[in-house]
């Protein structure tokens, strides 16, 4: 155990780094097929800051309005299946795509980034759905964050893959649009399994 927590802070503290766009942070993962299969360990430690984020004003309303057994349950089904649709997709991916082996060491510092979007996210999200930034300023804010995930996703995806940008670019689409309808279709379920009828615009 303790090995693996020696592993997660190096990786987190080398995934911080990429952010910097510190490129020799790269050096600092370790990648194999153990580590490869460790690196998922870092849905442990995203969980509890997930949970506080679904939990914040207008985040999840589905979730609050569901019956407790029902919403959680959907709500664990979402987390693992938003943890593993996007490496599921890159595997699959990977041969067409021409990336050999290089789809491992990829997922490895995509997994251990999580934890440094999440640490970055939760509290700006929590200060703007808690009413902690001037009106207006909270929806500049949140817009913001939302572009420095994406530039986040982009960049740890060029260099852990070292392609063009316009190819990296394609990669966060992907991983954008998968949790965006993995989140619709939670949304839809929390609503239609909890609630008589779901509200407007997500009845179908």
């Amino acid at each position: 155990m303790s090995g693996f927590w020696e592993e997660a802070f190096r990786s987190i503290g080398a995934a911080a780094r990429l952010a910097r766009l510190d490129r020799d942070a790269l050096g600092r993962f370790t990648f194999s097929i153990p580590a490869f299969r460790r690196s998922f360990g870092a849905a442990a430690l995203v969980l509890p800051m997930y949970l506080l984020l679904v939990h914040l004003p207008g985040a999840r309303p589905g979730l609050h309005a569901a019956d407790p057994v029902i919403g959680y349950a959907i709500e664990l089904v979402n987390y693992v299946t938003r943890w593993l649709a996007y490496p599921l997709a890159i595997i699959a991916l990977a041969r067409p795509l021409g990336l050999g082996i290089m789809w491992i060491p990829y997922i490895i510092v995509y997994n251990w980034a999580q934890v440094v979007q999440m640490a970055v996210f939760l509290p700006i999200a929590a200060l703007a759905a808690l009413g902690f930034l001037p009106l207006g300023l909270d929806k500049v804010a949140m817009t913001l964050l939302l572009f420095w995930v994406l530039a986040y996703t982009w960049i740890i995806t060029r260099f852990a893959l070292n392609i063009a940008w316009i190819f990296a670019l394609g990669f966060v689409v992907l991983d954008w649009v998968l949790g965006l309808f993995i989140d619709r279709v939670t949304n839809w379920l929390l609503y239609r399994l909890s609630l008589p009828e779901a509200p407007e615009g997500l009845a179908s």
